[in-house]
């Protein structure tokens, strides 16, 4: 009795300390997230406009109560973005109580203290800072790996109705979530095999009320449009034609070696742990067991780090030729903490072969160390996809102290189990957040500072109105930018128009429609084009009256409308955003004959090295040239047509492949890609 209560006492004093830390971690979020400026485009320009600007129905991602919730954020003002990431560090700092919960379940009240906080300090913390969903999705995450974990001896119906509850409303934050629900199905069957019918009725009741939930509310929030599963944007993907499935396949495989060599390199010693655990079954047959929990977390962390994984890997392939070489860790980092507590539970796995711990701990360090060289030139890290990596390989030195400690932390494993699980918790994680604030900082202070675009926006807003916003584009270099102004303008209905570096703009980039043009930056303008205010860095411009549009053709996957598309040739699969051209020439036929006078817009990008050199535009015997950027924009074009031309040829600078470029297996021979074009003749 008297051992019971000093042992109480002392994991009361801990959990005093984690509270002082959460605390002091959710300030230190606060203070560090006040005052930036926007910084992920376009996800921070996609998820603001879905909640604040447009109705729910009309939003391409599905995360309707995200959106709902954030539509707050307008009850600020002009501060909406600070408001939101207020309440994204205190949802991410909420998180912390659930992981120590977790955590004691098989560590000491010390070890899942550091555990905890450790999780809170780690780089993912960067995405508070974000408009994005990941810190109410993390906080979502960690309230059903406690429910999960925890609760499981509260009878299969309350456990059933509580985590396919959490599960539901998860869908509704990010509509990933839908991937976890296998590996929840699949956790509940392994851990009741030996009471099948109940293991069968509490995996199908919580699938069952997952998607009731799923369904039912997203049908309260956005009507119809809250019917999709996957909403309109990932709802393409999943209807992918058997082409698109060979292609996915094909990058998937290359895509997936960089998520492994990721994750060598950032937690090898619990990776080291779950193969130790898994492949000597010990984690089936502790499972079997109600008094042992540690085997319990280790196939929960397995599978809900493995479905997220897949799910990366397969949607990174399809999305653009070009992002094969991506490494989206943010997609299934909201389970590194589990991990983290499977390496401060090392001391609790029982006796081992020392042998078999060796091989393993062998072998995981030297994937650390390839991992550790072969990342960065093969694929592309940045703090957005994967914050993690981005962090540990920013500094060279602070890298090579990471790797000393792993290297030791595995060492002192095979000989003390109970001595690995130590230095992992008080040597590697604090040196892993320590690496991950420096990087954080350093990243954010490179954008701490307003740029032209961010003034431009706001110089929109304060002196336009609401209506001569949506009569307004804006040009500029770079897509990042240009989303950063439509981003302070704050209205959806903004056109973009990027340019080349310091490149006048001239008479056939000028939008389709509208009344006002923002052009930022060094860009001269097209006679006779002059100044209503003029800005060091920017320039407003009244638009004279705009051509009348006749009709336009689209290609985008499920908002594809082909009515006045007679033949279209020399183009690919139809895919989400539209078609890639696959050779050097593409066509499109049109069902009538296009006017005299002829306003031509496209709206394209360009693949790979055709950014930035000149395309061709064939109709009859005349000829345009016009070039594009990586990002998807627009160019307009004028002919004088002898009224009897009804096609349209585009000529590619370079067809090329991703496989030829090194950036995928897709043999296609890639140039533009389009999205739509419109047709429209002068007023």
């Amino acid at each position: 009795m008297i051992g019971a209560l000093m042992h109480a006492s002392r994991a009361w004093r801990w959990e005093l300390v984690l509270a002082f830390g959460t605390v002091c971690g959710a300030l230190y979020l606060l203070w560090r997230n006040a005052g930036l400026p926007p910084m992920v485009f376009g996800d921070e320009l996609t998820y603001s406009t879905f909640s604040r600007l447009v109705r729910l129905e009309d939003a391409s991602v599905p995360s309707y109560l995200y959106l709902w919730l954030a539509r707050g954020s307008s009850s600020c003002g002009a501060g909406f973005l600070d408001c939101v990431r207020v309440a994204n560090a205190l949802l991410f700092a909420a998180a912390t109580p659930f992981v120590y919960l977790v955590a004691r379940r098989v560590c000491a009240a010390p070890l899942a203290a550091g555990v905890a906080l450790a999780a809170l300090l780690a780089p993912a913390n960067s995405y508070s800072a974000y408009f994005m969903p990941e810190a109410p999705y993390y906080f979502g995450f960690a309230l059903l790996a406690w429910t999960s974990l925890a609760t499981r001896e509260r009878g299969w119906l309350r456990y059933a109705l509580a985590t396919g509850a959490i599960l539901g409303i998860m869908t509704l934050i990010k509509v990933h979530a839908i991937f976890l629900l296998p590996a929840q199905c699949l956790f509940v069957l392994a851990t009741r095999r030996h009471a099948v019918r109940e293991a069968l009725s509490t995996a199908a009741l919580t699938l069952a009320l997952a998607l009731a939930i799923r369904l039912g509310l997203g049908y309260a929030l956005a009507g119809d449009a809250g019917l999709q599963l996957f909403g309109p944007m990932y709802g393409a993907h999943a209807e992918g034609s058997p082409d698109q499935l060979a292609l996915l396949l094909s990058g998937a495989f290359a895509n997936l070696r960089g998520h492994l060599m990721g994750l060598a390199l950032l937690l090898p010693f619990p990776l080291c742990l779950l193969c130790h655990a898994l492949l000597g079954k010990r984690a089936a047959d502790s499972c079997s067991s109600r008094t042992q929990p540690l085997g319990e977390l280790q196939l929960y962390a397995a599978l809900m780090l493995a479905a997220p994984l897949a799910m990366a890997v397969a949607y990174t392939a399809t999305i653009f030729a070009i992002e094969g070489t991506r490494v989206h860790m943010r997609y299934y980092d909201f389970a590194f903490p589990l991990l983290f507590v499977v390496g401060a539970a090392a001391g609790s796995a029982g006796p081992r072969a020392r042998l078999p711990a060796a091989v393993l701990a062998l072998v995981a360090a030297a994937a650390m160390l390839y991992a550790s060289a072969a990342l960065t030139p093969a694929f592309r890290l940045t703090y957005v996809d994967c914050a993690e990596l981005a962090s540990v390989l920013a500094s060279r030195p602070m890298l090579q102290v990471l790797l000393g400690l792993q290297v030791l932390t595995l060492s002192a494993w095979v000989v003390s189990a109970r001595l690995g699980g130590m230095l992992f918790v008080f040597g590697v994680l604090p040196w892993f957040a320590l690496q991950g604030a420096l990087a954080t900082r350093d990243n954010f202070a490179r954008t701490a500072h307003p740029s032209i675009y961010d003034a431009a926006g706001q110089f929109a807003r304060a002196n336009l109105s609401a209506a001569e916003r949506t009569q307004l584009s804006i040009a500029g270099d770079g897509a990042s930018n240009l989303m950063r102004a439509k981003f302070h303008a704050d209205e959806h209905r903004i056109k973009l128009i990027e340019l080349a570096d310091n490149a006048p703009l001239e008479q056939r980039e000028l939008p389709p429609s509208g009344q006002w043009l923002l052009v930022v930056g060094p860009h001269r303008l097209a006679p006779p084009l002059t100044p209503a205010v003029q800005r060091p860095d920017f320039a407003l411009v009244r638009l004279a009256g705009q051509p009348v549009r006749l009709w336009q053709v689209n290609l985008s996957g499920a908002e594809a409308d082909l009515a006045m598309a007679r033949k279209v040739s020399g183009f690919g699969i139809s895919e989400q955003w539209g078609r890639w051209s696959t050779g050097k020439h593409a066509t499109l036929e049109f069902t009538r004959p296009l006017p005299r006078e002829l306003v031509l817009t496209i709206h394209a990008r360009a693949f790979g090295p055709n950014a930035g050199q000149p395309f061709l535009l064939n109709i009859g015997g005349q000829q345009a040239q016009f070039t594009l950027g990586q990002e998807a924009g627009d160019i307009t074009l004028r002919f004088n047509t002898d009224g009897r031309q009804s096609r349209i040829t585009i000529v590619v600078p370079q067809p090329v492949s991703p496989r030829q470029l090194g950036v995928n297996p897709d043999r296609r021979t890639l140039g533009i890609g389009l999205h739509s074009v419109m047709v429209a003749t002068p007023m």
